[in-house]
């Protein structure tokens, strides 16, 4: 059996590990300084959008196998648990590689040009209260908290979305325990909000800072 799966191995590539490698070269290329800064910053979004795919389709494919005890192995000779084990120290060391190209590369060369990624906390009072109204006006209407309690079963969450999972504690009912929910980032907001300023600086703010920023 053990020389069958070396054999099957040298012969053949695992469909999911292969794909891992492809993703691999996709961040190669946001670690390529002859690309344009703003070009490998593309790259690593490029990179996290397939994950997300992958996790949908290939990783969810491989538990539905284990759970429904379907454990056959793939034409290289390895089983879904496996491939499991062998994607995950793959993806480990792949979101290493990308977490480090991002922010100790791109972001710091991103302040070399001008172009500022903040927390709403790290901008002064009359910029928080402009990102304030902001918030109040385009952005509280279109947030909808889901709750999930013994009268609310865990909810149905938008593919892909940006989920903020919450605890509340409700002041008049001392004896409840905490409820928990979620608030999703709204996808038909831009996902960066650009705080205008009188240098020639480029300041943009994630969406989901300013969220948790005024979540209470």
């Amino acid at each position: 059996m053990n020389s069958n799966t070396t054999s099957n191995e040298e012969l053949f590539i695992s469909r999911e590990l292969s794909w891992l490698d492809f993703n691999s070269r996709v961040l190669d290329e946001a670690q390529t300084l002859a690309n344009p800064l703003l070009e490998r910053l593309k790259f690593v979004a490029i990179f996290s959008s397939n994950l997300d795919e992958f996790f949908s389709i290939r990783i969810a494919g491989l538990r539905q196998q284990i759970v429904g005890g379907k454990e056959i192995p793939d034409p290289a000779g390895l089983l879904p648990s496996g491939q499991l084990k062998r994607a995950r120290a793959k993806i480990e060391r792949l979101l290493r590689r990308q977490y480090r190209c991002l922010n100790s590369e791109i972001i710091p060369e991103l302040k070399e040009n001008n172009i500022y990624l903040k927390r709403p906390d790290e901008l002064n009072k009359q910029e928080q209260e402009h990102l304030k109204k902001i918030f109040i006006n385009r952005i509280m209407p279109v947030l909808t908290p889901l709750a999930v309690d013994l009268a609310h079963p865990f909810p149905v969450l938008n593919s892909g979305a940006i989920e903020i999972a919450i605890s509340l504690n409700v002041p008049e009912k001392k004896s409840e325990k905490e409820i928990h929910g979620f608030v999703e980032v709204p996808e038909v907001l831009g996902r960066f909000i650009e705080i205008d300023n009188k240098d020639d600086k480029k300041v943009f703010v994630p969406l989901e800072f300013l969220i948790l920023e005024h979540l209470n």
